[in-house]
């Protein structure tokens, strides 16, 4: 034991390096939120989380909040074991038949002013499992919901961003949360996974896949994107990684509220690619030729560079906006 010991006084301890520190407006962000939450809400926003019936998916989602990578807490929201405690009711899952009185009860106790997010697309639509004798579907078909997060599971980092912009709201730092006729944030949701995704160029250019694990375009291969809404394409998964098309998966529209009935059968191509695939065809054609022209021009040297004793050059004084061939 005393051996051990006077190692312990002359080592130095085996510890892992900090992490580096969080950029400027990182930190700025943070300093904010802190400001905004100590002066309104007592240092913090305090989340209380009610499973209605969900596959678990979403909730570690959630769970991940909490990990060393997002660190929820950082920015003063926590969750809280009771909804007296509570400024936002978090739920996640369709309200099944032996949830719906307890969700109503932890709906009124929590109190005023109070926040209602359904996370996940079970919440917010009632998904997979819609409306039957054991599920009543969607969370607002049993309490008021101010804000639906889709997805199926939810992305951690919009539900996050949603969660700070309540914050700020609810402390009087930013004005009423811009959403859609759906409840779903405006600057999560208003672009389509076409209009994010590396594949778009394919499309142009009348390229499509036929078999996974191509870089082409998958609108053949089931992919929904042209008419989904949703920003994994551009935000990735976990820390800018991963998304459905990112890493070649179609994506099957789980942030519509028609998901997931009209969108089946799952990995056939939809009926409006067929149409839209056929007719860009020419024009995909003529685009490739063109592109291909200009990139085997691009690819060469221009002519005035050589090793020959004259000195010229494809600048014209005479004509200085003049357009000489490469």
């Amino acid at each position: 034991m005393r051996k051990f010991l006077f190692q312990g006084l002359l080592r130095r301890p085996l510890t892992e390096r900090a992490p580096p520190a969080d950029d400027a407006s990182l930190r700025e962000l943070g300093e904010s939120l802190a400001r905004a939450s100590r002066e309104k809400l007592g240092r913090s926003l305090s989340i209380r989380h009610v499973d209605a019936g969900s596959c678990n998916g979403c909730e570690l989602e959630i769970h991940a909040l909490n990990n060393a990578f997002y660190d929820l807490e950082r920015f003063g929201l926590h969750f809280v074991a009771s909804p007296r405690h509570a400024d936002v009711l978090l739920v996640t899952g369709p309200v099944s038949r032996n949830m719906e009185l307890a969700l109503r009860r932890t709906y009124d106790a929590v109190p005023d002013p109070k926040r209602v997010v359904a996370a996940g697309e079970c919440a917010c639509t009632g998904g997979i499992f819609g409306r039957s004798y054991a599920s009543c579907g969607a969370i607002s078909r049993v309490i008021p919901v101010d804000v639906n997060v889709p997805g199926c599971p939810v992305q951690p980092d919009n539900f996050m961003e949603t969660l700070l912009y309540l914050l700020r709201q609810l402390a009087g730092a930013a004005p009423m949360i811009p959403l859609d006729h759906a409840l779903r944030p405006k600057w999560l949701f208003g672009m389509t996974v076409h209009e994010g995704c590396d594949r778009a160029a394919f499309y142009e250019q009348s390229n499509f896949a036929t078999e996974y694990g191509s870089r082409k375009c998958l609108v053949k291969i089931g992919c929904w994107g042209p008419v989904v809404q949703c920003n994994v394409p551009k935000r990735g998964w976990v820390g800018g990684v991963g998304g459905c098309p990112n890493v070649g998966g179609i994506c099957i529209g789980c942030t519509m509220p028609g998901f997931p009935d009209k969108l089946m059968p799952f990995m056939d191509e939809p009926p409006g690619a067929r149409i839209s695939s056929t007719l860009i065809q020419p024009y995909g054609a003529l685009i490739r030729n063109l592109r291909r022209l200009t990139n085997d021009t691009l690819n060469k040297e221009p002519k005035w560079r050589h090793n020959r004793p004259q000195r010229t050059t494809g600048y014209n004084p005479d004509k200085p906006q003049a357009t000489y061939p490469l």
